[in-house]
């Protein structure tokens, strides 16, 4: 019975902010996604000696990324 306190209580505090996070369409999601990719990457790459190369790979992978998206939106609109 506790716990179910406890969660109306969070639920009563942040109310406004969930109601505002179904109305408000924003979200942080892309920016998440680029971040997690950049970590893979790191992961992946640590044994780059320039930091220039590192960009480099960065950006190349977001090019491929976002070309994909398009070809994708293309292919299926016709």
């Amino acid at each position: 019975m506790i716990y179910i306190r406890k969660k109306f209580y969070i639920f009563k505090t942040y109310q406004n902010g969930i109601y505002q996070a179904f109305i408000i369409p924003y979200s942080n999601g892309i920016t998440e996604a680029i971040n997690n990719h950049i970590k893979v990457i790191k992961r992946i790459t640590y044994d780059y000696r320039r930091f220039s190369y590192f960009r480099l790979r960065i950006l190349i992978i977001q090019h491929h990324s976002q070309w994909q998206k398009k070809n994708v939106k293309k292919v299926v609109n016709g």
